[in-house]
């Protein structure tokens, strides 16, 4: 299944856990949105680690939003993603 996660984190430190642990798996597609597809057992997994990596916070808001095949094919998006800023082509 696919999944897009949203955070709002106003602490640094946590937002910067949050951040390594999603790139490990994830697309980054906006500051703060990453898209990735996980099995039942790897979306708990990445649940609790991220409830884990947030308990620190006061003020923190995580939403993670499933995404059928149907949905995913027809998400539409416009600007350019993260990861395409990072290209870089040497020939």
């Amino acid at each position: 299944m696919r999944y897009i996660i949203c955070y709002d984190i106003t602490e640094d430190r946590i937002r910067r856990r949050v951040v390594n642990y999603l790139e490990s798996f994830a697309y980054r597609m906006q500051y703060s949105v990453f898209c990735c597809d996980r099995s039942t057992r790897e979306f708990e997994k990445m649940r609790k680690e991220l409830t884990s990596l947030t308990a620190a916070s006061e003020r923190c808001a995580l939403l993670i939003a499933p995404l059928c095949e149907n949905c995913a094919s027809r998400m539409w998006q416009t600007g350019t993603w993260m990861e395409e800023e990072r290209l870089c082509v040497v020939a």
